[in-house]
């Protein structure tokens, strides 16, 4: 029988390789195939793989064969469309990060029961990531693809996926830069005014110049609220000096 393989089944396999190998190394992901995660999608296109780590930024990918459409411009599409990432309160948040996969045209031709043996094995798989940062695409490689295995598209993944925030000099840094000082400020406190007030996650995070997804772990009590932040915090929500504050109980 001459087979003949649709891209979404090697993406398929493909994700379930990065599912079975890699997504136990640290950072637990979870993969849904066209899925619509955005916002009044309607008929809009739902994006190959919808890539989610909890507290993280999501990633969406479109995948093609490498002599097929133009896969960088479908990806493209989904850059800053809305997003539900708390279920719970049904808050919303831009998308900021994207990636394309291209897959040699040999696979094609690959039976179904040796794809995954054969994915597993290939080099010239490739790649390219946008980021939207303030309003700004930025593109890994500048020009063209990054060929590769299964293994760096794992790798990539999990690097796309920390918390990042654009800095004065338009590199970016980890989250955990962020974690060590000590915070004085109350995250139970802080959350309950900005829902008094009506003021998202998104609004405080953009006047903050950073991600929701800061704001996530400060919610959850996971890391503290940086001391940099406090002055601005309070101005947002008009706190005086008393409001929010932890006591310190340790001598009681």
């Amino acid at each position: 029988m001459n087979v003949r393989q649709k891209e979404e089944t090697i993406t398929q396999a493909l994700v379930g390789i990065l599912n079975h190998d890699y997504a136990s190394r640290g950072i637990e992901w979870e993969m849904e195939l066209e899925q619509t995660p955005f916002v009044n999608s309607g008929s809009s296109k739902k994006p190959d793989v919808f890539v989610e780590i909890d507290g993280h930024e999501p990633v969406a990918i479109e995948a093609k064969f490498a002599n097929v459409g133009d896969v960088e411009r479908q990806a493209i599409h989904h850059l800053g469309r809305d997003y539900i990432y708390d279920s719970e309160t049904e808050e919303t948040a831009q998308l900021r990060v994207v990636m394309a996969w291209r897959y040699p045209t040999r696979l094609r031709y690959v039976r179904f029961r040796e794809l995954e043996d054969e994915l597993r094995s290939a080099k010239d798989l490739e790649y390219v990531v946008i980021r939207l940062i303030d309003g700004t695409r930025y593109q890994i490689p500048g020009e063209g693809f990054v060929r590769c295995d299964v293994k760096t598209i794992a790798n990539t993944l999990q690097a796309l996926s920390l918390v990042m925030k654009k800095v004065d000099d338009d590199s970016t840094v980890e989250f955990s830069e962020e974690v060590v000082e000590e915070s004085s400020l109350d995250a139970q406190v802080v959350f309950a005014k900005m829902k008094e007030r009506g003021i998202s996650r998104q609004n405080m995070a953009d006047e903050l110049g950073l991600t929701v997804y800061y704001l996530s772990h400060w919610a959850t009590g996971r890391y503290p609220i940086p001391k940099k932040h406090h002055a601005k915090i309070r101005k947002m929500l008009c706190l005086d000096e008393t409001e929010a504050q932890i006591t310190d109980t340790s001598a009681e």
